[in-house]
């Protein structure tokens, strides 16, 4: 009863304090935000503002799309004995360089043709006149708090590198300051735009900026791009690009189907993309500084050695060497400036847990690997790193639940945050990732990753896509301790009811009191009764929640696997509910586990949650001592 009524004590409080953050937005820093959204968000036009205006990009592939199937005729009767992918590059290839030679670059970075951004200045780019723009539920949640006048939109020539890029933030700033008499803004950048603002930062300094938020931050680059400029094969993983494409129209329905493309063989489109890349436009984008900024600082040398060594080439070559060595490399020095001598707060989101979408084991987002972004010492996807299990003698553990992740070496390891499954630039579907968000971009003083229980440095993705979320009561996002009795289960789906089948925990030792026949309503949740043996050392393992989506009258099935540490005694920062142990029944077992409880609908199944409970524990004990040296 006491333990009940302390975890209610610490919900009403979170819950309090967020109506009162929510209801009180005038009490915030007060400033404008400038929003820098990702890599080619920005329209651009050719002869703009003349009777010959006419948008380039993004390209418009239905004009073309006559042209390409009756093109594509024309060469399957004329072919003879080719590979399928010859015969798609020989066709395709054509074309596409055609639509992209609307955009290209001389290598001094003017355009070839007459091709500008648009649209451009402040009163053109606030939230309140744009009749369209990229990341809208994240510009709206923002115009929500400060109000549509006060957001504005830094439209960017995504061509440029980060030099000339920065330049323009810098005058962006300038006007909206003015615009509005505040003496800074606030700002906020997605992929490439966070890497346009960590550009500022080292050219520009702080001095007019309250907050900063990354989210998806391409600030270190990414190993996709040196992937494609290097000529290597793509081997592009379709299940998570449908995957993309669900997260990105909000579509469940896109996501259950995610299976079959895992049985049919489409390895020729990697092979026709590699080559049409090769063939017919590298010559392009190797024009784009932005190209050349969005490679890695550790393998930009190599590749510009490689490809722009020509005298044509010095102007490009130049400013992106002045990035790579003044920012791409330099960029916890860069962050600590801002905030030690502009009062600059700093916070990172990034995604994680997800393979390069073009077949690299990199941990990432899908798009931005996971170091480059962060900092962060980390595995390849399914693999852990080595000697995790000491914690910091702060109490502060470093170490993420599925063990690849070690956030001590990041730029900035108080304030930055990593959710697993979060797709690139995708965190605005997530409803707890936007809250969190919301907070650091408009507080008078930011959190760090230790403020907040509901907000720990390892979080786990809580999309409607990813159907359900798992997490022990008493514990933060992704962790076990001696003190969970508890396992609440939510569904994420704003469409569709779903009954559990079954919760698998048996690499941590768990047992799950799942009821079938409970229907759990969109948004809702259940609490299901757990018992099993906590390790006294950490260790990590999945915990895999098996449910029915029950979606037109026909029963889907699916699954979700999430990783979760069971932290030791000495781990004590992983709890949320300090003190707990008073009430918590955290009886010793044989001396070296902790029995959580025996629970059950009935005394039957609560004596075979014991039995079963007790032949793992027989079971772990003489797997330690045969593997104990």
């Amino acid at each position: 009863m006491i333990k009940k009524l302390l975890s209610s004590i610490v919900a009403a409080t979170v819950i309090a304090a967020s109506v009162s953050i929510a209801a009180h937005g005038e009490s915030l820093n007060g400033y404008p935000v400038v929003f820098l959204s990702g890599y080619s968000s920005t329209d651009l036009f050719e002869n703009a503002g003349t009777a010959e205006e006419r948008r380039v990009w993004p390209i418009e592939v239905d004009e073309r799309k006559e042209e390409l199937i009756e093109s594509a005729f024309t060469q399957l009767r004329e072919a003879s004995g080719e590979s399928a992918c010859d015969l798609f590059v020989r066709t395709a290839g054509p074309v596409i360089r055609e639509l992209f030679e609307d955009i290209a670059l001389n290598p001094d970075g003017s355009s070839v043709k007459n091709v500008t951004k648009s649209p451009e200045g402040i009163e053109a780019t606030r939230f309140s006149v744009l009749k369209s723009t990229p990341e809208y539920r994240y510009m709206k949640a923002i115009a929500d708090k400060v109000g549509s006048r006060n957001l504005f939109w830094c439209t960017l020539d995504w061509r440029q590198g980060q030099k000339d890029c920065a330049s323009v933030l810098d005058a962006y700033i300038k006007d909206v300051m003015t615009a509005t008499g505040k003496s800074k803004v606030n700002l906020m950048g997605i992929s490439f735009g966070a890497q346009v603002i960590s550009a500022y930062l080292a050219y520009y300094g702080g001095n007019n900026i309250g907050n900063i938020v990354f989210e998806s931050p391409a600030s270190g680059g990414t190993s996709l791009v040196s992937q494609l400029l290097d000529g290597k094969g793509m081997d592009v993983t379709y299940p998570q690009l449908i995957r993309f494409l669900a997260v990105m129209h909000r579509s469940e329905s896109e996501a259950v189907y995610e299976w079959i493309l895992k049985i049919i063989d489409l390895g020729f489109i990697d092979r026709t993309l590699t080559r049409i890349i090769n063939e017919y436009l590298f010559d392009i984008f190797v024009n784009f500084g932005s190209v050349w900024d969005l490679v890695p600082a550790d393998e930009y040398t190599a590749l510009r050695n490689k490809y722009l060594s020509d005298a044509k080439y010095d102007l490009l070559r130049s400013k992106s060497d002045s990035f790579h060595s003044e920012c791409s490399s330099r960029l916890a020095e860069v962050y600590k400036r801002a905030r030690e001598d502009y009062g600059v707060n700093i916070s990172i989101v990034a995604g994680s847990g997800s393979r390069i979408i073009t077949g690299t084991n990199r941990n990432s987002d899908g798009v931005i690997d996971v170091r480059n972004a962060t900092g962060a010492i980390c595995s390849e996807i399914g693999k852990r790193l080595k000697n995790t299990g000491v914690p910091e003698a702060s109490g502060n553990y470093r170490i993420s639940p599925s063990m690849d992740i070690d956030a001590s070496g990041c730029f900035l390891p108080d304030n930055t945050w990593f959710v697993e499954g979060m797709l690139h630039g995708q965190g605005s579907c997530d409803d707890n990732v936007t809250a969190l968000i919301l907070r650091q971009l408009l507080a008078n003083e930011t959190e760090d990753v230790n403020s907040n229980p509901s907000y720990p440095q390892f979080m786990c993705s809580q999309n409607p896509v990813d159907g359900v979320y798992g997490c022990f009561a008493l514990s933060k996002s992704g962790y076990l301790t001696k003190y969970d009795t508890v396992f609440t289960v939510k569904n994420l789906s704003n469409e569709h009811s779903i009954t559990i089948r079954s919760i698998n925990g048996l690499s941590l030792g768990l047992f799950f009191g799942v009821d079938q026949s409970a229907v759990i309503a969109p948004g809702a949740s259940v609490d299901i009764d757990v018992s099993g043996f906590i390790p006294k050392n950490t260790r990590s393992g999945n915990i895999k929640i098996v449910y029915a989506v029950c979606k037109d009258k026909v029963t889907i099935g699916a699954s979700r696997t999430q990783s979760f540490t069971s932290a030791g005694d000495d781990i004590e920062s992983l709890v949320m509910l300090t003190g707990a142990g008073g009430d918590a029944p955290t009886r010793p077992f044989f001396g070296s586990r902790y029995i959580l409880s025996i629970t059950g609908k009935s005394f039957v199944s609560g004596l075979l949650y014991y039995v079963l409970s007790a032949l793992s524990f027989i079971m772990r004990s003489c797997v330690d001592f045969l593997t104990r040296k």
